[in-house]
């Protein structure tokens, strides 16, 4: 476990390197472009799921651990299949869209946020799939692997073109991943049981993945389009600003993801066969005080890195005030979220999870319009993004008591 969870903090750091290294070469215009159409593609791949992705969330873990896997590696062909469709629906949708309301957007910038969905939503379901599996090595292969390909490709694209070369290297990646991963599930599919159990699927009840699906595309739509948000606002340059202190919480989300990566299945795994319905609260709030002494020490450290020459004039580049660090790690602690809501969904509570999405993205949302209208700095939507997360959070905890 010690090892596996080296690899992945390594996988996810290299998701971190490649953003803090486009933020380095590209100019801060150029670095808002890249994030704002990049979340967009996030969140376009979220949408084209309605629901598919979040069922296998808590439907394959438990059909593996019954030894129904050829289910499973038909289910993946299928949804796969329904992905393209989606988005090729979606992207008519935009196109009318886009011609109705006359707003000019760049039609390679159109083209390549579907694209990149359609990769982002391939992406999300073999991950599901590997989770379920089990096989440590494997998962950590395959999050090494994407975060090699991205990193590498994307700052090469990057540093060649610009933000549309970013965008172009992030496609090739995904594609390459794929590929990859295909490859690999075959080897994974030849050396386990694939001769399902003689029982109907529909003895497993999935209720919860349509609020999960919900819960995940309210959340999503926050972290996602919150850049574009400023952009229109305030400019490329003000959103190229937030997303470098946005890297904060985005590397502690990542350093969540490590550890929800295996707990997460093992947990939903673990409930089902052995009906058991208690959970770990107290393993789930000791993780929280360690996310948030780590939030502390890191900000206390970029602080304290600002008075270096080496790395003085990044900020001042982007002209990163002290208040908005610390917000940023406010948030960065606040990344506890994932976690708390792998154990409600092995408790089949997710409608807690949409609840606590719905109020905590009304808040954002509202914050963030407020915050443009009266024109003021990225401190203000920081708070906001503050407010909106602890405020899940509380939600989440209640649902967890209740």
């Amino acid at each position: 476990m010690f090892w596996f969870s080296f690899w992945m903090l390594l996988a996810s750091s290299l998701g971190f390197i490649k953003f803090s290294s486009l933020a380095l070469i590209l100019n801060s215009v150029d670095f808002g472009y890249y994030i704002s159409l990049f979340g967009i593609a996030t969140l376009i791949g979220a949408i084209a799921s309605f629901g598919l992705i979040e069922r296998t969330t808590k439907l394959y873990p438990r059909l593996w651990a019954e030894g129904r896997r050829s289910e499973v590696f038909e289910s993946i062909q299928i949804i796969a299949y329904r992905l393209i469709f989606t988005v090729a629906g979606l992207m008519v949708l935009g196109f009318f869209a886009i011609v109705i309301t006359s707003i000019e957007v760049e039609s390679f910038a159109f083209f390549m946020v579907f694209i990149l969905g359609l990769c982002s939503s391939w992406l999300s379901l073999i991950a599901s799939l590997y989770r379920a599996v089990g096989i440590l090595r494997a998962l950590q292969n395959f999050s090494i692997v994407r975060s090699l390909f991205a990193g590498i490709l994307a700052l090469a694209g990057g540093w060649i073109l610009g933000w549309r070369g970013a965008i172009i290297g992030d496609f090739v990646a995904s594609i390459l991943t794929c590929i990859y991963a295909l490859n690999n599930l075959r080897g994974i599919s030849k050396n386990v049981e694939v001769k399902a159990l003689k029982r109907n699927e529909g003895e497993l009840v999935e209720n919860g993945h349509l609020h999960l699906y919900t819960a995940n595309l309210l959340t999503a739509s926050t972290s996602m389009t919150d850049k574009a948000i400023i952009v229109i606002n305030q400019g490329a340059a003000a959103a190229g600003a937030y997303g470098v202190v946005m890297l904060l919480p985005q590397a502690f989300q990542m350093l969540v993801n490590v550890v929800s990566q295996y707990l997460g299945p093992l947990v939903i795994k673990h409930i089902h066969i052995q009906a058991q319905e208690g959970i770990a609260e107290a393993q789930i709030f000791f993780q929280a005080k360690i996310l948030a002494i780590l939030a502390c020490m890191s900000v206390l450290a970029i602080l304290a890195s600002k008075n270096l020459v080496v790395v003085s004039g990044f900020f001042a580049k982007y002209e990163i005030s002290n208040t908005s660090l610390i917000l940023g790690g406010v948030l960065a602690a606040g990344q506890i979220y994932a976690l708390l809501e792998f154990h409600l969904i092995a408790l089949d509570r997710e409608r807690f999870i949409f609840i606590s999405s719905f109020i905590s993205s009304l808040i954002f949302f509202i914050g963030f319009g407020i915050v443009g209208w009266l024109t003021l700095g990225i401190e203000f939507y920081m708070a906001s993004a503050v407010i909106s997360r602890w405020l899940q959070i509380a939600l989440l905890v209640y649902g967890l008591k209740k």
